[in-house]
């Protein structure tokens, strides 16, 4: 996925999400621009696999990512950015949205790009599971279905007891389970903190965790690699700027839909640069995974409708 990665960064505060989104295909055109620089970025992330270790090039997109958003931030936001009533939970989703590209970047070193990606979108599985534990919402018997639907699409994906079943397989799973927690943790924060504080705090936490571990990987990196990798942290760093705007335009809503995008462009780099081509049953779990996680969006936002009329009719 995208983040810190292939980061669908939903800014609480902002407009979009205040009720005042009023250019719903501006956001998407910016939302499709967005996506198509992380998977850019993953492209190079996957390139990289070649010659650095996962932890390796994670601490170099989080250095150049740090040294680019952070002095954005303060012109955006100010010295208010730093400004969380939130930590705990801005710790949580940092690590979250860490621990989501370094078992991505482990997932590319093994796996083709569509095949990982196509897994990481289970995160809506993750996150509707989770929000059951950890914020202790109700989730209908549809949404207990689409679950299940999107569970038995990364079996499909994956295969397990077959030849074609590759133990890596784990990684984007856990990245989609890591994704989810960040999820829970933004939503924690979204009526509290600002989209660029989240973004500061997770820039800042993943590359002080990030930097304790990477000299047990260390491998002094070619000019090449060097290169690589300002280029995946400037596209990561653009799209997510470009994600804040997006969703100040138009709701999330309507935009989460187009993240799906993604697994077209994976499939297409896969291709390219790797040769890469997936089977029918790698394109036949994206389908049910990609129809599970469209399904409880859809659900989730049908739910917080009924929600908001049943406020305005007790108010």
């Amino acid at each position: 996925m995208t983040d810190i990665s292939t980061e669908k960064l939903k800014p609480a505060s902002s407009p979009a999400t205040s009720g005042n989104a009023d250019n719903p295909p501006k956001g998407i055109g910016i939302i499709l621009v967005a996506l198509f620089f992380f998977s850019c970025s993953d492209l190079g992330v996957k390139l990289l696999t070649r010659s650095l270790p996962p932890f390796q090039i994670v601490w170099l997109r989080y250095l150049l990512f740090v040294a680019l958003i952070v002095p954005l931030a303060l012109i955006m936001k100010g010295p208010s950015v730093f400004r969380t009533q939130r930590p705990g939970w801005q710790f949580i989703r940092a690590l979250g949205t860490l621990g989501s590209a370094v078992f991505v970047a482990m997932a590319f070193r093994f796996l083709p790009m569509a095949e990982t990606m196509a897994m990481n979108f289970v995160y809506p599985v993750f996150v509707t599971a989770l929000s059951i534990v950890l914020l202790g919402e109700k989730v209908g018997i549809k949404r207990w279905v689409a679950l299940v639907v999107g569970l038995v699409g990364v079996l499909i994906v994956i295969r397990p007891g077959t030849s074609a079943f590759h133990p890596a397989a784990i990684f984007p799973v856990l990245a989609a389970a890591s994704w989810a927690f960040g999820m829970i943790a933004t939503r924690k924060t979204s009526f509290s903190d600002d989209a660029w504080t989240a973004l500061t705090y997770s820039a800042i936490i993943g590359l002080i965790v990030v930097t304790f571990i990477v000299p047990f990987f260390w491998k002094t990196p070619s000019s090449h690699d060097l290169l690589l990798a300002l280029a995946v942290g400037c596209l990561s760093t653009i799209a997510q700027v470009l994600l804040i705007f997006a969703y100040r335009v138009a709701p999330a809503s309507v935009l989460a839909p187009f993240s799906y995008s993604q697994l077209i462009w994976a499939t297409l780099f896969g291709y390219l640069a790797f040769s890469d081509v997936p089977d029918r049953w790698t394109i036949v779990g994206a389908m049910v995974i990609a129809a599970s996680g469209l399904y409880i969006a859809h659900r989730e936002r049908v739910v917080a409708q009924q929600k908001r009329r049943d406020i305005l009719k007790g108010s």
